[in-house]
C-alpha cells in the first residue's frame, strides 16, 4: 500500500487538475472571504445530539496558495440555549489524539459540565483521526532495547532504535506530511473555527494535558481572541519548546507515593498491599526495592498468565505496566492486585505467581515506552533542533533521573525521539511565553499528585499569563477529569458563565477515594462530595443553575478509555478528502443516492451545494437529504478504534 503521504508533492501541482460533480465548480486554491460552519445533524447511538460539519483551510499557513485541507467539524449543541448560544473548543490532549473519538459518548456530559449554556465543539487536529492522519511505520527496536537505560547496552540499543526511526520518518514520502501537523498550524486551525462559527470571533477553549500546549500557544498567538480559557493537566510551554522537558517528571514520584497512602488509608479490603502495613512510605520503599533489585538482577520474578504458561517479567515490564496506571486511580486496585502476585513471585521464585491478565495491563497501553509515531511527529516538528548524539541520551538521563527516581527513564523517551527527529513542522511558534496579556484571564488547574503534566509546569505556565490563576485539585491522576471533584467542576462551570475567575485559594478535594469510593473529607472535616449542603450553597454563591450539582452527580463515568468509536456517517468523506489531497484527489462516489464531493469543488450559485446558511443556536440546521450533499456527505458507517495516548486525559 503506498503511504498517503507518498504522492503529496506531485498531487499538488494536480490539485485541480479534475472534474467536479453537477452544481459544483473547482476552487482558486484560495480560501473564501468569508466561511461558515454548516451544522447538519449526524447522531450516533453514544451521542444522539451529534451535529456535523466540515471547514476549508489551507494545507500549509506558510504557503496559503498550495491547497486546502478539509477539517471534521463535530459539536453537541448547548442544553439550555436562549438562541444565541455561544462555543466552547475543546481538546483532549495527545499530542496526536482524535478530539472527535474521545468526544463521541460525553459530548452531553461536557456540555453540563460546562454549566449547560455552551455548545460544545471538537475536532480531530491535524495527524490524527481524519485530519492527514499521520503514518510512518515503527522500526524494530535493536536488541538490547528492552534493557535498562543505565546499561551500556540498553542505552546504546535506545540511541541507535531513535537514530533509525528518525531516519525513517525523515525520508521523502512521510516528511511532508510531518511538516504540516505542527501546534502553531493546529492553533490556527482552531483560530479559523472559531471565526467560522458565526459568532463574535472570539476564542472560547477547554484543553487538557497537549490540550494546554495548544491552549497556551493559541492564547500567545491570538492574545486579543481569548473570550474564555481553561488549562488542565498542564505542559509548561516554554519547556516544551525551547528545553529538555524534564520538568515533566516533577511528580512521577510523588504520586506513586500517594498510590501506596490512598492504598494504606483503604485497607487491605479495598487494597491487596495494605495487609500489616502502617505507612504509605514503607510500601512505597518496599516497591522501589524490587523495581531496583530487577533493574540490577538481584531479584528476578516469574509469573505465568491465565493459561500457566510462564510470562518474562522484568524491570520494563513492571515499570511499564505501573507507571501508566498512575494516570488513572480508577484502575489502582487492579495495580495493587498486580504488585502483590509480583512481590509473591519475588519472593518465591520456585513457585510462580500467577499473573491475572487483565485489558488494563495490556503492555500495548504502555505507550510511555514506545509512543506513536504522530506524537513524534507532531511534538519533535515544534521543538528546537538538537541532533542527539550518544553522550546527550546519557547526560539527559541523568538530568531525569534526578527529578524523578522511578519516572525519570519514562517521559525521557520523548525526549530521545525528537532529538533524532529528521523533520520540522513548516511554523513552529518563536514568541515568549511571558508578560502574555489575554482579552480574558485563563484559569489553569493542576494537582501535585500528576505522573505526566506536574504542579510545577502548571505554576510556571501560568505565570506567563497576566491575570491568570492556578486552581489546585488534590485528586490523584493524570488531570483533575482523572479523580473528579464537584468543587473543580463548579469552579469550571462558574469561569465558563461568568467569565471572572473563581477564588482559587481554595484547595479542591475529590468527592471520592481512589481505593474504596468512599466520600472524601476536606481538610477540615467538611464533607465536600457532591450531595452535601455546602456544594448545594457553593452553587448558589457561584452563579450557577441550582441543579447543576445534581446534574454533574448524575453523569456517567465519563472519563475511561474509547475503544471501538463509531464516526458519524456524515463524516466519513473527511478522511477520503484526505487522501484525495495528499495524492491524486480522484473524484469518487459513495451510493447511487450520495456522491462523494471532493475537497477541491465549491458549490456554484443556484447549485445543489451549500447555501452558505448557519444556525448558531444550539438548534443546528436539519434540512435532511440536501443538506447532506453541502458537506459532501456519504452515508457508510466505520469503526475506528478510540486513542489512549502519552497525554490524554480522557
Amino acid at each position: 500500500m503506498i503511504p498517503i503521504v507518498l504522492g503529496l508533492a506531485a498531487s499538488l501541482s494536480v490539485a485541480f487538475a479534475q472534474e467536479c460533480p453537477a452544481g459544483y465548480a473547482l476552487n482558486t486554491g484560495k480560501l473564501p472571504d468569508k466561511q461558515t460552519l454548516d451544522w447538519v445533524a449526524c447522531p450516533v447511538d453514544d451521542e444522539p445530539t451529534l451535529e456535523c460539519a466540515t471547514l476549508l483551510v489551507p494545507i500549509d499557513y506558510k504557503n496559503p496558495d498550495v491547497g486546502l485541507l478539509t477539517l471534521p467539524v463535530v459539536r453537541v449543541p448547548a442544553a439550555n440555549a436562549t438562541g444565541n448560544a455561544k462555543s466552547i473548543i475543546w481538546n483532549p490532549g495527545g499530542p496526536g489524539v482524535a478530539g472527535i473519538a474521545n468526544f463521541i459518548g460525553q459530548g452531553e456530559a461536557l456540555v453540563t459540565l460546562a454549566g449547560g449554556g455552551y455548545n460544545l465543539v471538537t475536532l480531530d487536529p491535524r495527524g490524527t483521526g481524519f485530519t492527514i492522519p499521520y503514518t510512518c511505520p515503527t522500526v524494530d527496536p535493536e536488541e538490547g532495547s528492552s534493557l535498562p537505560l543505565e546499561t551500556d547496552a540498553g542505552l546504546n540499543a535506545t540511541f541507535v532504535t531513535n537514530v533509525n526511526q528518525g531516519n525513517l520518518c525523515g525520508e521523502e514520502e512521510y516528511k511532508l506530511a510531518g511538516e504540516l501537523v505542527g501546534t502553531a498550524f493546529v492553533a490556527r486551525d482552531i483560530d479559523s473555527i472559531a471565526q467560522a462559527l458565526n459568532e463574535d470571533g472570539m476564542i472560547r477553549y477547554w484543553g487538557f494535558s497537549y490540550g494546554t500546549l495548544l491552549g497556551s500557544t493559541i492564547a500567545a498567538m491570538f492574545p486579543e481572541k481569548i473570550d474564555r480559557m481553561i488549562l488542565d493537566g498542564n505542559i509548561n510551554p516554554t519547556d516544551y519548546y525551547h528545553g529538555t522537558n524534564e520538568e515533566s517528571v516533577d511528580d512521577v514520584d510523588a504520586a506513586l507515593l500517594n498510590f501506596f497512602e490512598t492504598c494504606v488509608e483503604a485497607g487491605p479490603t479495598f487494597c491487596a498491599l495494605a495487609d500489616g502495613v502502617s505507612t504509605g512510605q514503607e510500601l512505597n520503599d518496599a516497591f522501589m526495592a524490587v523495581v531496583e533489585g530487577l533493574k540490577d538482577g538481584s531479584v528476578t520474578v516469574s509469573v505465568t498468565d491465565s493459561s500457566g504458561d510462564p510470562v518474562e517479567f522484568g524491570y520494563a515490564q513492571l515499570v511499564n505496566q505501573i507507571y501508566p496506571v498512575l494516570k488513572s486511580p480508577r484502575q489502582f486496585p487492579d495495580a495493587a492486585e498486580l504488585i502483590s502476585v509480583v512481590y509473591a513471585s519475588a519472593r518465591t521464585a520456585s513457585n510462580p505467581g500467577r499473573l491475572i491478565r487483565r485489558e488494563v495491563f495490556d503492555p500495548l497501553a504502555a505507550n510511555s515506552i514506545d509512543p506513536p509515531q504522530a506524537l513524534n511527529a507532531i511534538t519533535c516538528g515544534d521543538w528546537d533542533d538538537y541532533d542527539g548524539t550518544l553522550a546527550d541520551f546519557k547526560e539527559w538521563l541523568g538530568l531525569y533521573q534526578e527529578r524523578s527516581k522511578f519516572g525519570g527513564d519514562q517521559l525521557i523517551s520523548i525526549l530521545y525521539g525528537c532529538a533524532t527527529w529528521q523533520v520540522n513542522a513548516r511554523e513552529k511558534y518563536s514568541g515568549l511565553f511571558t508578560g502574555v496579556e489575554t482579552k480574558t484571564p485563563i484559569l489553569f488547574i493542576n494537582g501535585p499528585f500528576d505522573p505526566v503534566t506536574p504542579f510545577s509546569s502548571a505554576k510556571n505556565s501560568s505565570s506567563g499569563f497576566v491575570g491568570s490563576a492556578l486552581l489546585q485539585t488534590m485528586g490523584a491522576g493524570h488531570c483533575s477529569s482523572a479523580q473528579p471533584s464537584t468543587c473543580v467542576q463548579l469552579k469550571v462551570a462558574s469561569y465558563f458563565k461568568t467569565g471572572v475567575l473563581p477564588d482559587t485559594s481554595e484547595i479542591c478535594y475529590p468527592d471520592k477515594a481512589a481505593f474504596s469510593g468512599a466520600i472524601v473529607q476536606s481538610v477540615n472535616g467538611t464533607n465536600i462530595g457532591p450531595e452535601t449542603n455546602s456544594t448545594d450553597r457553593a452553587v448558589g454563591d457561584l452563579g450557577v443553575d441550582d441543579d447543576f450539582a445534581a446534574a454533574v452527580a448524575g453523569l456517567p463515568n465519563l472519563l475511561g478509555k474509547r475503544d471501538n468509536v463509531v464516526y458519524p456517517a456524515a463524516l466519513q468523506h473527511v478522511k477520503r478528502d484526505v487522501y484525495q489531497v495528499l495524492k491524486e484527489r480522484q473524484a469518487s462516489s459513495a451510493t447511487a443516492t450520495a456522491t462523494l464531493i471532493p475537497a477541491t469543488c465549491t458549490p456554484t450559485a443556484g447549485g445543489s451545494g451549500s447555501s452558505g446558511s448557519s444556525s448558531s443556536s444550539g438548534g443546528g440546521n436539519n434540512n435532511g437529504a440536501s443538506q447532506l450533499l453541502s458537506v459532501s456527505h456519504i452515508w457508510s458507517v466505520v469503526g475506528v478504534v478510540g486513542f489512549a495516548l502519552l497525554g490524554a486525559c480522557l
